[in-house]
């Protein structure tokens, strides 16, 4: 039956609406529900470390400067995570008897594209392949989160983005506490908690000022990581060494230019940079970073 003349826009629009909605549908059940390294740019583990739980406001309050502190270590903390490897690098290299460089070019791949496999080149007895996978693998992960150094930044921006204002309602908060116990305290414990209550004020402005102060220099950790990120490509290719620890601070010199460029280009060091700090990292860190 057709449609009458008057009623033929209302018709064509329900249909075209039905359509759309089941291309809808169909597009969300082939699209990806995401991908391994993290999309736009990151991967790896990207949750913060959590923020311990506190019996008072003013434990937090007192601690938020600490826990700054550690939210901005995790950025750069597969940088020293994937140096720890070259212990076993080296081990393996030994236990193999092959070169460093034949080593390296398995894991240098697996660092930089991902790729866990055993070259047939080298003739590694099956019951040592296991074990030269698993190592790939463990580089592979390193690879995945060193690339996640934009995200961290970025979750970190936020994090810090959101202090400022959630610390007036904190101190506040600890204000009230220490003044009730307060009420019931004597001699020393008095004494003690009445100082409590005269810090809050220098505990507040301190943390905010750390809070703003550090936000810049997180911006700037993915191009600082540069040069370090490049020293792992040569450490895990068997051109370079591994170090105890280079992570090394926030906004930190070593290593910010000095062969920068191709670190970055190889594990997404430039895109990291611009992105850090940005619309999507303020919210996205504000609502994930642990330390609410």
């Amino acid at each position: 039956m057709q449609p009458s003349p008057d009623e033929s826009p209302m018709f064509i629009k329900k249909i075209t609406k039905f359509v759309l909605s089941g291309m809808l549908l169909g597009a969300m059940v082939v699209a990806p529900s995401g991908c391994e390294k993290g999309g736009g740019g990151g991967g790896g583990d990207l949750t913060p470390p959590a923020a311990p739980e506190y019996e008072s406001a003013f434990d937090e309050l007192k601690d938020t400067p600490a826990q700054i502190d550690v939210q901005i270590k995790w950025i750069t903390q597969p940088i020293d995570d994937a140096h720890k490897l070259g212990d076993e690098f080296n081990a393996l290299k030994e236990s193999l008897a092959i070169s460093a460089e034949d080593l390296g070019a398995m894991a240098s791949a697996s660092f930089k594209d991902g790729k866990v496999e055993v070259s047939a080149d080298l003739s590694i007895a099956d019951d040592k392949k296991a074990e030269v996978e698993a190592f790939l693998g463990k580089v592979k992960q390193a690879g995945l989160d060193v690339q996640g150094i934009p995200k961290r930044a970025q979750k970190v921006t936020g994090y810090l983005s959101k202090v400022p204002m959630k610390i007036p309602g904190l101190a506040a908060k600890a204000t009230k506490e220490l003044k009730a116990k307060l009420e019931a305290a004597v001699d020393d414990a008095k004494v003690e908690i009445q100082a409590n209550i005269e810090m809050v004020p220098q505990l507040q402005s301190d943390i905010v000022g750390k809070a703003k102060a550090s936000i810049g220099d997180v911006k700037n950790i993915p191009a600082d990581a540069k040069g370090k990120i490049e020293e792992l490509v040569l450490a895990f290719s068997g051109k370079g060494e591994f170090k105890a620890s280079a992570g090394g601070d926030a906004g930190g010199d070593e290593g910010g230019d000095e062969g920068g460029d191709e670190g970055g280009d190889d594990l997404g060091g430039d895109e990291g940079g611009d992105e850090a700090g940005g619309d999507e990292g303020g919210d996205e860190g504000g609502e994930e970073a642990a330390a609410e």
